[in-house]
């Protein structure tokens, strides 16, 4: 290969690499390769088989795209280093010239391009991406993949063999369910939430998988081309997800229009990087001597908030009013029961009818059974039957459907009530429980920041004179993104091995500073874990950068400005 221009894609997940001739043709394209958090490993890997087909002396340039490439720009000033929204398209055009249309779907981004050529020269005539969501993405199918076959590569350079050997067992495998209906969620955590309970209900492992195949084509379909018209007569498909056997055939099948996966479909953004050199006449390559010191370099760079501890000042912790007990001519106290059904735990207290005060309470797992934890609340504060007597129940949180239904079924109701469970006498929304809820400890609070399970939500209370009323002025909250919620953290929580109700919090607290990572999709926050844990961050430190980055997602969502 005499004159060559090369092009590294430095994705999410995995590293690409291609070559062009001095007329802009492909002459190699060596196998993709997973970094695993380490795109180091995987760029030098890459780089010394090139130069096994290649000497150094006949490099022209190297060009770079993807995530990674912007650790090589502070490195190598001179190398081209173009965005993906540049090479994806600039790839299809000196590959397949004649090609108008590519859908590609990376670990991490998705996107629509429309090509058409004005005075010889191929232009972007429509694009789209994809929103800061994770549910129609690569990352997914992948994790959900690992976790259902429990392997791993011994060493990483088995890892490109393993993941095609899973890969092509898991599609055998959904394909004995072709017609398999999606989850009805957008969001990565909630899919991994709702595959995980189909699970744990016994649904085989190939229907899963077509459940979830069928999810992230849907989302791409919605996230990405929305209401875009696609006429072509044939696109184009790139990018990680479609390693999938099988993938191609179920999104023409939903798109109805025909779909080519070309042999360079993984190395679309690395043969465009080259092609921009090619076009620029860059004469910039890389020196791999500098390679680790620019890369730890960036490593240096990377964003660090203060410690969270610096924020202990300004948080006050509020006690709960305990009850005052009566003992008083051995009357029962009147008490009412609260129950919060809530997506990942269920909550009860018991409360003084009276005073208001706190006389039992308990919060335990739901195990997506809102019914047993209901009863296993409820036989926790059945030991205060000697003292109580209830004279109100009002149930709340998302399993009150469920309530309501056994409020409305006089044999359900009856059927309970004969097992000794009290029901509920209603059932009110939990923003008005929050609000009802916490001007008990405080009429002067105006604001309520909360963060659930699934559920996130944002309150705040009329002011007149300047002091807050207990009328509710503005409420919000998520409705599909699970970024900033509980059981996101929960799950990030659990890859450190810490409890999120018990060690997580003093493991944050001890870091010194933290790490900042995407707070803008749950998908992308566990990513991003994983890649400090690859990185060799202290636990502390990526206990604090999780914990932050929950509480962005959060702020974001509602707060903003």
């Amino acid at each position: 290969m005499d004159g060559t221009y090369v092009g590294f894609d430095i994705g999410s997940s995995s590293v690409h690499c291609a070559a062009l001739d001095q007329s802009g043709e492909p002459v190699f394209l060596p196998p993709s390769r997973p970094h695993l958090g380490n795109p180091l490993r995987a760029l030098r890997e890459q780089w010394e088989e090139l130069l096994r087909a290649c000497p150094a002396s006949r490099l022209l340039s190297t060009a770079f795209t993807g995530i990674g490439s912007r650790f090589i720009r502070r490195a190598f000033p001179g190398a081209v280093c173009e965005p993906e929204s540049v090479t994806l398209p600039r790839g299809l055009a000196c590959a397949e010239p004649g090609k108008r249309v590519l859908l590609h779907v990376g670990a991490r981004d998705s996107f629509f391009f429309r090509l058409s050529v004005t005075r010889e020269e191929t232009v972007v005539t429509e694009w789209a991406t994809n929103t800061k969501c994770g549910g129609g993405s690569g990352t997914l199918l992948e994790k959900q993949v690992r976790r259902l076959y429990g392997k791993e590569a011994p060493f990483p350079h088995e890892e490109p063999e393993l993941l095609s050997r899973l890969f092509d067992e898991a599609a055998r495998e959904a394909a004995l369910h072709p017609s398999a209906e999606a989850y009805n969620a957008r969001c990565g955590i909630i899919i991994q939430s709702d595959l995980i309970h189909d699970q744990n209900e016994g649904l085989p492992r190939p229907l899963l998988l077509s459940k979830l195949v069928a999810t992230l084509l849907r989302n791409f379909k919605n996230d990405v081309l929305g209401g875009i018209r696609l006429e072509e007569t044939e696109a184009l498909v790139s990018g990680g997800l479609f390693s999938f056997p099988g993938m191609t055939e179920r999104l023409e099948a939903l798109l109805q229009i025909p779909l080519n996966r070309p042999r360079w479909f993984l190395q679309t953004g690395a043969i465009g990087a080259a092609a921009c050199a090619w076009r620029q006449n860059n004469r910039t390559c890389l020196d791999p001597g500098r390679l680790e010191a620019a890369l730890a370099s960036s490593a240096c760079r990377k964003g660090f908030a203060p410690p969270l501890s610096d924020s202990l000042p300004r948080v006050f912790l509020v006690n709960r009013r305990p009850a005052e007990r009566k003992e008083a001519c051995g009357k029962r106290v009147d008490a009412a029961l609260g129950v919060d059904g809530g997506s990942t735990t269920t909550k009860a207290a018991l409360v003084d009818a009276e005073s208001h005060g706190v006389i039992d309470s308990l919060y335990v797992p739901t195990h997506g059974d809102p019914e047993g934890a209901l009863k296993t609340v409820l036989r926790h504060l059945a030991r205060n039957a000697d003292r109580v007597r209830i004279v109100a129940v009002c149930a709340t949180g998302s399993a009150r459907k469920l309530y309501e239904r056994i409020l409305t079924s006089p044999s359900r109701r009856t059927a309970l009530e004969s097992e000794g469970y009290f029901v509920p006498d209603g059932t009110v929304d939990e923003i008005t429980c929050h609000a009802r809820g916490v001007k008990e400890f405080d009429p002067e609070v105006d604001t309520i920041f909360e963060i659930g399970g699934q559920d996130m939500k944002f309150t705040t209370f009329r002011k007149r004179e300047g002091r807050a009323t207990g009328e509710v002025q503005e409420a919000r909250m998520n409705y599909s993104c699970q970024a900033g919620a509980g059981q996101t953290l929960e799950n990030m929580a659990v890859l450190l091995g810490l409890d999120v109700k018990t060690t997580l919090q003093d493991a944050a607290l001890s870091a010194r500073r933290v790490p900042v990572i995407d707070a803008t999709c749950g998908v992308f926050m566990e990513m991003d874990e994983k890649r400090l844990i690859a990185e060799g961050f202290p636990v502390e430190e990526i206990a604090a950068a999780i914990v932050r980055a929950t509480v962005a997602g959060y702020f974001h969502k509602f707060v903003g400005g």
